[in-house]
């Protein structure tokens, strides 16, 4: 049984600090959109092209909730000016996704974030991702 408490937003009884309506803004503003972090319309399109083409997750063989993961490969190249490849990045469901954590390297270090380090480390994505004919 879990038990609910109230969304800090609304007061709405949620099972997390937020109900669902404002969890997503909540992220939002600590890390931006998806949008503003550079995910663009090319990224989405290559997304797309990349999932239909590999229906399974990489890693666990699941076929729901599949996105495209960076490579630190991936953004490396974008840093450097360069498009990002197909082997750069990988069909993964959102729970192997998650667990992988960030693959952006370090600014100051050239390694990869931990997966739970507070905040955004790095180059903003937007800046990594500025051209969209790059991908």
């Amino acid at each position: 049984m879990t038990t609910l408490k109230p969304c800090l937003d609304c007061g709405t009884p949620a099972a997390a600090s937020r109900c669902p309506d404002h969890a997503r803004a909540h992220r939002n503003r600590q890390v931006g959109s998806a949008r503003a972090r550079g995910y663009n319309r090319t990224w989405d399109k290559l997304s797309t092209r990349l999932r239909k083409l590999s229906p399974l997750c990489e890693q666990c063989g699941a076929t729901d909730n599949l996105q495209l993961d960076h490579k630190p490969s991936a953004w490396l190249r974008k840093a450097a000016g360069k498009t990002i490849r197909t082997r750069d990045v990988r069909v993964l469901c959102r729970r192997c996704n998650v667990t992988a954590g960030k693959a952006r390297p370090d600014e100051d270090q050239g390694t990869s974030t931990p997966a739970k380090a507070p905040g955004l480390r790095g180059k903003p994505h937007s800046q990594l991702l500025t051209q969209e004919s790059a991908l």
